[in-house]
This record gives structure tokens, C-alpha cells and sequence, in this order.
């Protein structure tokens, strides 16, 4: 029996990753960076104490990555994306099933606190969570559990008591070793046969997660 959904942020509720990708690509290129576009997927899912420490293993013998990170920013900045926080597909629909279901409800993700705010408040989401964690508030970054054994510590809810939801390598990992019920759900990186191995089921979008809740069964249907 499922009782609390744990949902990532960037991925998974908003298409930002895309936007975040692109830009680091961008400015990549510009600066002659090379294996730019494997550092940004090796990004995905890292909070960022993890981000600035590969980025000095990477490239701080070719520059300071504050002038890097302030290049992206100016790139998404030049194309209006500030404010746009793209919302995925069916998570309006998919709240407002585990609200009226007696779902608890958290967000762990390993992007840090005021960009989760920033991103809640232009969405319109805040207030819908029973808890949030980011990774400016846990020591181990994804893959490690501890954003996830954090957020079930939160809710009150056993580990395998809840339904973890990612998109990239590094979550789903971290979700299966919490213990938790992991369900993939692709964007930027697809389900690969090692990545199956680890989750527990995959889905196409977050539509797909009420009638696999039905299934597992919940809190209302004991």
C-alpha cells in the first residue's frame, strides 16, 4: 500500500531541466568547454554543493564557475525563460487526486530552497505539500537516500509506505535506495535497461500515476 507520493521538482513537475540543458550547451560552446554536454547531464539530480565540485574538477583550471553560472543565467534571462516554469503534464490533475485521496504529499529535490519557492510561487503550487526538502538542507546529494529517508522522516510515513517519482539516473537511484516505490517517469534521459533494473515501474507522464495508485491501493482504500 502506497500512503505518500514524493515527487521531484525539475524533471518530473516543471520542464526546466530542458531550459537548464540548453543553456549550459549554449554557453559551453561559446567558452569552448570541453565535455559540455556531458556535465550537464552529470548535473541532473546533484544538488549543489555536488554541481560546483565536478565543475572544479572539470573546468576550474579554465575559468571561475561563478562566471559561468552567471553566463547561463544572462542566456536564459536574454530568452524570458526567468519566469517560466513549464508545467508537465497532468500535475494539477495528479495534486488534486492525492489531496481528495488522503495521500501525504513532498518534494524532495536537489535544487536549493529559493529556487524551489521562486518556482512555486510562479506555478501557483505553494501550500500543496505536507513537506519539501531541497539540497541545500541534506549532507549526501542523489543517488544517496538521504533526501528521500528525509522527506518520509517528514511526512511520518515508512519508506516503504511511499512512491518516489523521477526522471534522471541519480534520483531513481536514490529513491530505490530509500526503499521507496520508484516509478521513472523519462524526459531528458530515457528508460534505459539499467535504469529498469533499479525502478520499480515507468510511466509516460504523471497522468499514468492514478491508476497505478489504484492498483497498489492507498490510505482511503485500506
Amino acid at each position: 500500500m502506497i500512503k505518500a507520493v514524493v515527487f521531484d521538482m525539475d524533471g518530473v513537475m516543471f520542464d526546466t531541466e530542458r531550459q537548464s540543458h540548453q543553456a549550459m550547451l549554449a554557453v559551453g560552446k561559446q567558452l569552448g568547454m570541453p565535455g559540455i554536454e556531458e556535465y550537464s547531464v552529470e548535473c541532473l539530480g546533484a544538488n549543489s554543493t555536488s554541481v560546483r565540485e565536478n565543475f572544479e574538477r572539470r573546468y576550474g583550471q579554465m575559468m571561475k564557475q561563478e562566471d559561468f553560472w552567471k553566463a547561463t543565467r544572462q542566456y536564459r534571462k536574454d530568452r524570458g525563460q526567468e519566469d517560466d516554469v513549464p508545467i508537465k503534464t497532468g500535475l494539477i490533475e495528479l495534486l488534486d487526486y492525492l489531496k481528495e485521496h488522503g495521500y501525504r504529499i513532498a518534494v524532495a529535490t536537489s535544487t536549493d530552497y529559493e529556487k524551489v519557492m521562486h518556482n512555486f510561487d510562479v506555478t501557483g503550487v505553494q501550500g500543496r505539500f505536507d513537506a519539501v526538502v531541497c539540497g541545500n538542507m541534506i549532507q549526501h546529494s542523489k543517488p544517496a537516500p538521504d533526501i528521500y529517508l528525509r522527506a518520509a522522516e517528514l511526512l511520518g510515513v515508512d519508506p516503504s509506505e511511499c512512491m518516489a517519482l523521477e526522471d534522471s539516473p541519480n534520483g531513481i537511484r536514490s529513491g530505490a535506495a530509500a526503499g521507496m516505490y520508484t516509478v521513472m517517469i523519462p524526459d531528458m534521459i530515457p528508460a534505459t535497461a539499467e535504469l529498469l533494473e533499479i525502478a520499480s515501474n515507468q510511466v509516460d507522464t504523471l497522468l499514468d500515476i492514478m491508476p497505478l495508485l489504484e492498483k497498489l491501493g492507498g490510505p482511503n482504500r485500506e
